[in-house]
């Protein structure tokens, strides 16, 4: 893509505000850039943009190159192509027609990556080229040589006849001429210095506090963790006003003290240029929590012995360790409330742009994971999700978990995961960070990070043809695999303690007298407990209808949770289960009924008997050895469970932000669906005993 019209305006603006008395003879350019055509490229007329190199050395000499074309000693320079700015055109024409690299070059303090001069030139008629007589408008930006030695010149045989070093006094561009004069007054001798600062902020204990830098094309160092800092601008008095100055613009609330001068570190810039950066060292002893971030993704607290485990800009770690040397920790950092991280209310929801870039931090740091994108995911049932996408173009799902959740059960989880895409259950591989962890825990942010299932989306639109079959063939090959699961073999199970209608009993009667105590406050809080009221009256009927289970019921280790929103589907198959429970026994036909039998499938697919059987034949296939008389239980145990369930009777009370439409549409489909399943309980008991013979 060629320079952007706003860039090319914004540097011509730049150097009028330096010198004002030429926006007269700039008109054109103002026209150019006012015009409907590109300025930069040689088809635009009457005039366009080119770019020159005020190439220095440190004997305040300009190279010029002969060009052959014309016999006219100039800067080198030409027209723009596919540079990414005017000043890496600029660079790119010298190394064409010089053969001096951009890393041979650095910028001059006093003109830093602004023009030091834009001049308006005619260009003669060139009929073997098609061209007319037009105006070159020549953004010239100046360099020294960074090198002690001059580059040896490999000048371009085919438009270059010879080169010169000349004196300020001799350049033949009289209007660069001046302004390179009037700046040797100001300090341009051709000796390079530093134009960037860093500062390196430690805290006398050892920890060193590092930035991770934004994953975006085009930045310097994208993606690697750096000290604070960056480049001098026009308006900083010395190297440690540009330090104060990027300090308060990226980190506000930073207070760091003692700017020292340490070190002065070479770089490579962007374009390649080499870039001597002045280090500051300054202490600090806060938690990096508090400061308000605003470049980057991440700003820690690391120790030298960390180093080797991140992505450092080049030779930071080696600085970092020098000066530790130098400076022995004074003991263990405080523990006062100065260094404590910001806490959040129980409950409280990280906002959106806080989640986001504490989430891309931890992907580089414990996953090494460097993303170019992260985005809310999903909503999770207490967790915050996140979708985030790598320099190698995979994606990422990143579930972070609230402050009081149990890690070690969420370990289990994923864990019981991996142990059944062993058996070939189709589950999200786990990423495991640096250190074989299944959770990456953060300064108290928490998070897990699998493979994001692509093009799947939810089973809650229900079953009907070939998922009745995908979905039972993946269930029965999930509980073969995890009937062979360290936490123990299948067991049997007195089907009154798999179908408890005791305890719904008690959990119907507790919720009631919650209701007693606090009316509700919504017309879905009345239907709730109302509904209540008339499962706790329908429970001898449901005790009823349980007693014709056999005596014992198999129970084993299970997903735990396997609802229509935990299967992912794509075109009709089962893409991904995600979302397990740590390991626990519970009865396998209830876990089979419970997503196949899902409350809308039930409601919306009149032929739900025909699919069970269909879904079950295909379960019984992948697990032959679930006996016979557990399979047929499958609507039975189904129906108890919805009768002896409180949920989303309960949420009005336990949580009222959580009830949303689409909840009460489920709570409601809940109860209406628990009367068909009755209804037909027969119907659907025959279709499999057919099957099952």
């Amino acid at each position: 893509m060629p320079v952007t019209r706003s860039h090319i305006r914004a540097a011509a603006e730049t150097y009028l505000a330096r010198h004002p008395q030429e926006r007269e003879s700039l008109a054109g350019l103002t026209a150019v850039l006012d015009g409907p055509d590109d300025p930069s490229s040689r088809a635009t007329l009457p005039g366009h943009v080119t770019c020159s190199a005020v190439v220095i050395d440190r004997h305040r000499r300009v190279l010029h190159i002969g060009h052959k074309a014309t016999g006219l000693l100039l800067a080198p320079g030409g027209h723009g192509e596919a540079d990414r700015s005017l000043l890496a055109t600029a660079l790119r024409e010298v190394s064409e027609e010089a053969g001096i690299r951009p890393g041979d070059l650095c910028l001059t303090p006093q003109f830093l990556g602004t023009p030091v001069d834009i001049d308006v030139h005619g260009i003669d008629a060139d009929p073997a080229k098609g061209e007319p007589s037009h105006q070159h408008f020549d953004f010239r930006f100046a360099f020294y040589v960074s090198t002690e030695q001059l580059p040896p010149l490999r000048l371009q045989d085919e438009e270059v006849s010879g080169a010169q070093w000349l004196a300020f006094a001799d350049v033949r561009s009289p209007t660069l001429r001046a302004k390179l004069l009037d700046a040797e007054a100001a300090g341009l001798d051709g000796q390079p210095e530093p134009v960037n600062a860093s500062a390196l902020v430690y805290d006398g204990y050892g920890r060193y506090l590092l930035h991770l830098r934004d994953m975006r094309e085009g930045i310097w160092e994208p993606g690697v963790f750096a000290l604070l800092g960056g480049g001098r601008e026009s308006g900083d008095r010395c190297l440690e006003g540009t330090v104060r100055r990027e300090l308060a613009e990226e980190a506000p609330g930073l207070g760091p003290v003692g700017l020292t001068p340490y070190a002065v570190e070479e770089a490579t810039s962007v374009d390649g240029l080499a870039v001597p950066i002045k280090v500051y060292t300054a202490r600090w002893n806060g938690h990096p929590d508090t400061v308000d971030l605003q470049e980057g993704v991440l700003l820690r607290w690391f120790t030298p012995d960390v180093l080797d485990r991140l992505r450092l800009s080049p030779g930071l770690g080696d600085l970092i360790r020098r000066h530790a040397a130098e400076h022995p920790p004074a003991g263990r950092p405080p523990s006062g409330r100065a260094a404590e991280r910001p806490r959040q209310a129980a409950g409280a929801a990280m906002s959106t742009r806080s989640g986001v870039t504490v989430v891309a931090g931890v992907l580089a740091l414990h996953y090494r994971i460097l993303p170019t994108d992260v985005c809310e995911g999903p909503s999770g049932t207490a967790t915050c999700n996140y979708v985030a996408q790598a320099t190698d173009g995979r994606r990422w799902f990143v579930k972070a978990y609230p402050e009081n959740t149990d890690l070690d059960a969420e370990r289990r989880a994923l864990e019981l995961a991996e142990f059944a895409a062993l058996g070939g259950v189709p589950v999200p591989g786990l990423r495991r960070t640096q250190g074989g962890d299944p959770l990456a825990t953060d300064g108290g942010f928490s998070v897990s990070v699998t493979a994001f299932a692509e093009g799947a989306e939810t089973a809650d639109s229900g079953l009907y043809g070939e998922r009745w079959a995908s979905v039972g063939e993946t269930v029965g090959r999930l509980h073969r695999t995890l009937a062979r699961h360290p936490d123990g073999p299948p067991r049997r199970t007195p089907s009154r303690e798999v179908c408890d209608v005791a305890r719904g009993r008690q959990r119907l009667e507790r919720l009631l007298a919650r209701y007693a105590k606090q009316a509700p406050r919504s017309a879905f809080g009345a239907w709730a407990r109302d509904t209540a009221r008339e499962r706790l009256d329908g429970l001898p009927a449901a005790a009823s209808m349980l007693d014709a289970l056999p005596s014992t019921l198999a129970t084993q280790v299970v997903h735990g949770d396997l609802s229509s929103l935990n299967l992912m589907l794509e075109n009709e198959k089962v893409a991904a289960v995600i979302d397990f429970r740590p390991p626990a026994h519970r009865s396998p036909m209830w876990e089979l009924g419970r997503i196949v039998l899902d409350p809308r499938t039930v409601l919306s697919t009149p032929g739900w008997p025909t699919g069970l059987a269909t879904a079950v034949a295909a379960y019984r296939e992948a697990n032959p050895a679930m006996p016979v008389k557990d399979l047929l239980t499958v609507p039975r145990v189904a129906a108890g469970y919805l009768a002896c369930s409180v949920y989303p009777l309960s949420e009005p009370l336990d949580d009222p932000a959580a009830v949303t439409p689409q909840l009460e549409a489920y709570g409601r489909a809940r109860h209406e669906a628990l009367g068909v399943l009755c209804a037909r309980m027969d119907e659907a008991e025959e279709v499999l005993r057919d099957l099952l013979r």
